[in-house]
């Protein structure tokens, strides 16, 4: 869209409701003019448009104008409206998000099966006698992670931001550090901590 094709599109809104209001043949025959003039100009605008950038595509170097360029057309601010570009796998199109997903998570799985699963582990020696067995964290330390958090960085499974967490860096010091304090002493990870959502970065 550009200001030549705005102007016609007005010059078209007022031949049109001139027509409606003489309704004479000849407005008519103006206004079915000026509407097949913009939808040219319009259209020959798309091309114009869709050249300049296949042409840029190819000529502009490095990843980052690329995926630039990709995420004017894909929206990307609510997952319901995120689309996935179908994949191949095993030699069938993969276009639903479920099936991508498990396909990918297959792959990558299958990078780090053992070929032989009866293969006995060798022994390896213990180089380092260093242990920790005393390891506990400091309000400084929880504390000062807390103000570095970047709150610019997306929200993970359970929906709290890092600009919540920051702004209450205060009062979340001391829960925090006795809840990493016994998690350290017990050995024990919880497991709401091993989730994460993840989603696949084409490349």
């Amino acid at each position: 869209m550009n200001g030549f094709i705005r102007k016609l599109m007005r010059r078209k809104n007022r031949l049109h409701h001139k027509a409606k209001t003489r309704n004479r043949a000849v407005d008519w025959e103006r206004f079915r003019i000026a509407r097949n003039r913009v939808i040219t100009e319009v259209r020959k605008a798309k091309r114009d448009f869709d050249s300049k950038l296949d042409s840029k595509v190819n000529t502009e170097s490095g990843t980052k104008s690329w995926w630039r360029m990709v995420k004017k057309y894909i929206k990307t601010n609510s997952s319901s409206n995120l689309q996935f570009p179908p994949v191949m796998a095993n030699g069938t199109v993969l276009d639903q998000e479920i099936d991508i997903a498990n396909a990918f998570n297959e792959y990558f799985t299958d990078q780090s099966q053992v070929d032989d699963p009866y293969r006995v582990m060798p022994n390896l020696p213990i180089l380092c006698e260093n242990t920790l067995d005393n390891l506990e964290l400091t309000e400084a330390e929880v504390r000062d992670m807390l103000l570095s958090l970047d709150v610019g960085k997306a929200k993970g499974p359970d929906n709290i931001s890092n600009r919540l967490l920051k702004s209450l860096a205060g009062v979340l010091t001391k829960p925090l550090l006795q809840l990493f304090n016994t998690s350290l002493q017990l050995s024990c990870f919880p497991d709401i901590w091993k989730f994460a959502t993840v989603r696949c970065a084409y490349s």
